[in-house]
């Protein structure tokens, strides 16, 4: 499994000049691309954000010429979350919950027609005990190993809690399981 990941963004480009070429290529081949971020004012980090306009360009990794040979590959995204889960859904402070703020990156996936997995998130992230982090990191090593990623397509998702939820893999708050 070739999985090309953005989690070195902030390593590789601390300038924000972005070698397109290079990134292009470190997509070829690939069948799952990670993009591995906390999540910053309710979004993706400026420098994730850049790399997404700069990097997925039309006519490579869309449009009617887009011929990137990333389509068709798994996109996860690995997302913390400094706040508590309960900050997030229709009763919480942010009215919306976490997939909602992540649907910009399901709408994205969709145009350069990647599978949009079911994202890994650890929510409560300010709070988090290190044995939780520890648990978290096997989880998420766990979750790059696995040869298919579950598709996140089905998933009905309104809050936090309540029947209506359905808790993704990789979810949990304050260190514990959601």
């Amino acid at each position: 499994m070739a999985t090309s990941p953005c989690a070195t963004c902030t390593t590789s480009h601390p300038d924000f000049n972005i070698d397109v070429a290079t990134e292009q290529a470190a997509l070829l081949g690939a069948d799952r691309i990670v993009l591995q971020y906390p999540m910053y004012w309710l979004s993706c980090p400026p420098l994730l954000k850049k790399w997404l306009d700069d990097v997925l360009t039309f006519g490579w990794a869309y449009g009617s010429t887009g011929t990137a040979p990333a389509r068709q590959a798994s996109l996860l995204l690995a997302v913390s979350v400094g706040g508590a889960g309960s900050a997030y859904g229709r009763e919480g402070a942010h009215i919306h919950t976490i997939h909602e703020f992540l649907r910009p990156m399901q709408g994205t996936s969709r145009v350069i027609g990647t599978k949009y997995a079911v994202p890994f998130l650890s929510v409560g992230a300010l709070e988090i005990t290190d044995e939780a982090i520890a648990r978290r990191a096997q989880d998420y090593a766990a979750v790059l190993q696995t040869p298919e990623l579950p598709a996140a397509r089905h998933l009905r998702l309104r809050s936090f809690s309540g029947p209506e939820y359905r808790v993704p893999v990789g979810v949990m708050t304050g260190g514990d399981p959601v």
